[in-house]
This record gives structure tokens, C-alpha cells and sequence, in this order.
């Protein structure tokens, strides 16, 4: 009766395993395909939070573990966690000649709104004279993340971005006094 038991057991145990498995492959997938989406959307530490859990449900799994090595380097190259929706934003070609600063700004509000389909939007704050918004830009770039071209712009045109909540602020580099 005791063998008969333990046979029984034994059966069971096989026949739900794939089951049990295909189950947690299933789960994997779908962890991986929300951890895509939200890097996508730039929303990098839900990302690295989903890659860490699919590592978790299988440490050989590649994928995840190149994404998370990006998120890493990301957020190292930006001094911390990166989590704006402009940090996966890649703007394919730059190739502004004696632009506006002002038109340069709507150039990359729209280009932003139409490389997200309209999902991200840039609200830039200008707290800037007529004359900086006037001064003549000549930037030329190719495959950079939006807010590295924020950094190039501010350097051509001697201002600085403030990423906020709802929000990029724009104003005049402080001076530096003479010495």
C-alpha cells in the first residue's frame, strides 16, 4: 500500500512539473515584456527593478542581464538613478545652422513629441532676455540622447536645463566673476 502511495506521489510529481515550469516561463515573459515597456518609456528603475526579478526566475537569461548593465551605465554617466522619460529618447539628427535659440527649443519640444508619438512632451521655461532667445545656434549631431543634446545646446548657447517635474527651465550660465 506504502509503494503504491509513493508511486502515486511520484506520477503526480511529474506529470504537473512541466506544468509548474512552463508556468514560471510564462511569468518570465511577462516580466521581461513589462520591464521593455518601461524602459522604453524611460522609466529606468522600474525596469532595473523587473530585469533584477526575470534574473531572479533565470539567471541565464541575457537579455535582461545587457539591460540592466545599460540602466547601470546610465544611470552611473548621469551621477544616479536615471528616470525621466527624456533618458530614452534618442534624437537621430541634429543639423542646426544660425537657428534661433527660441526655434531651436520648439525644434526639439517637436521632435521629441513626434520620435515618442506624442507620449512624451517637452515644456521648456525660458527665463531668459529677447536677446539670448535671439543668439545664433549652429549644432550638429547625430544618434544622442535627448538630454545630451541638452548638454551640447546649453554649451553653444551658454545656458543651462533644469529637468523638473513638469517642467525644463532654462536660464543664462552664472558669471564667473574675473579674477
Amino acid at each position: 500500500m506504502r509503494s503504491i502511495l509513493c508511486s502515486l506521489l511520484l506520477v503526480f510529481a511529474l506529470l504537473t512539473a512541466p506544468a509548474v515550469h512552463a508556468q514560471a516561463a510564462d511569468t518570465e515573459k511577462a516580466l521581461f515584456t513589462e520591464a521593455q515597456r518601461a524602459y522604453a518609456g524611460g522609466d529606468l528603475e522600474t525596469a532595473r527593478q523587473k530585469f533584477q526579478t526575470v534574473l531572479e526566475l533565470n539567471p541565464k537569461n541575457t537579455q535582461a542581464t545587457t539591460y540592466l548593465r545599460t540602466i547601470a551605465a546610465r544611470q552611473a554617466q548621469s551621477g544616479g538613478p536615471a528616470n525621466t522619460a527624456y533618458d530614452s529618447i534618442i534624437i537621430p539628427k541634429i543639423n542646426l545652422r544660425d537657428a534661433t535659440l527660441d526655434s531651436t527649443l520648439e525644434f526639439l519640444r517637436q521632435r521629441v513629441e513626434e520620435l515618442t508619438g506624442g507620449q512624451t512632451t517637452v515644456n521648456f521655461v525660458p527665463q531668459l532676455t529677447p536677446e539670448q532667445l535671439a543668439k545664433k545656434i549652429t549644432l550638429t549631431l547625430q544618434n544622442v540622447p535627448f538630454p545630451v543634446a541638452l548638454k551640447y545646446l546649453g554649451d553653444v548657447a551658454r545656458v543651462q536645463f533644469s529637468v523638473e517635474k513638469y517642467a525644463i527651465t532654462v536660464k543664462p550660465l552664472p558669471k564667473v566673476p574675473a579674477q
